[in-house]
């Protein structure tokens, strides 16, 4: 199996195919692991779904923003602990944070969350669920 076959359940909720190839998504890396279709996954694309699901869409790293770019958010630390605990959920903790503004900038605990370039955005869902 292709080592995308495991984003195959985002690719048939996206518009279309199309929206993943040749751009810049951010990524949540080192979760804990887990067999997602037959793949070890340690990691997630981070989308925008519509209240009612109808639309998902990617978050995009700001303008001017390279792959490896690191995406935080002012006021919170950077670093990652020396050993999570593997019985605890971070993420989900996390991502119940996460929402987005009227303009569609990306935030956490109201603060955005982006990169030394500018902030993360989604193009047209609003009041949505990060995942």
């Amino acid at each position: 199996m292709p080592p995308l076959a495991a984003l195959e359940p985002l690719f048939l909720l996206l518009s279309n195919t199309a929206e993943m190839q040749e751009r810049l998504a951010v990524f949540v890396c080192n979760l804990k692991p887990a067999n997602m279709r037959g793949q070890r996954s340690e990691g997630m694309v981070l989308a925008a779904n519509a209240p009612d699901d109808a639309k998902v869409e990617l978050v995009t790293p700001p303008p001017g923003s390279k792959p490896g770019d690191r995406v935080g958010v002012d006021g919170f630390p950077g670093e990652p602990d020396a050993r999570l605990n593997p019985k605890h959920n971070i993420f989900e903790a996390v991502s119940a944070e996460l929402d987005i503004s009227e303009d569609g900038v990306v935030t956490y605990r109201g603060r955005p969350l982006g990169t030394q370039k500018g902030a993360c955005t989604v193009p047209t869902v609003r009041s949505g669920i990060i995942r």
